[in-house]
């Protein structure tokens, strides 16, 4: 099984921050043929990284104990569903990680301007 690195850190959780090993995702992981698995080149850290690296909030995913930060990415598509078109493998994507609030930024798809306090 091919594994991958991610920096994590556990929650609220001070001085928790590490590398640890995961298996690779599984484009079948996604549903409706949607998935896309991307080899991240370049990674970067931010404010919002380090205000959870000091465990000022966060929360890990249902399941976890555990939440992977750098979410400002830049990577090569490796392999799609097949139901995705906009993208191949060989593109260059950056993702967009954002949970919508309830502001009308988030209404209309400009997450980076929401004035939602999260």
């Amino acid at each position: 099984m091919v594994n991958m690195k991610a920096i994590v850190i556990t929650p609220r959780k001070k001085g928790s921050l590490r590398v640890i090993s995961l298996p690779k995702p599984k484009i079948r992981a996604i549903s409706n043929g949607r998935g896309v698995l991307v080899k991240v080149l370049q990674v970067g850290l931010d404010g919002t990284d380090r205000e959870l690296i000091e465990a000022e909030y966060g929360d890990a995913p249902k399941g976890d104990d555990y939440l992977i930060i750098g979410h400002e990415s830049f990577g090569i598509v490796e392999q799609v569903g097949k139901a995705v078109s906009e993208l191949k493998p060989g593109d260059f994507v950056t993702a967009t990680v954002r949970r919508p609030g309830t502001s009308i930024y988030d209404k209309i798809g400009m997450l980076d301007f929401t004035t939602d306090d999260i």
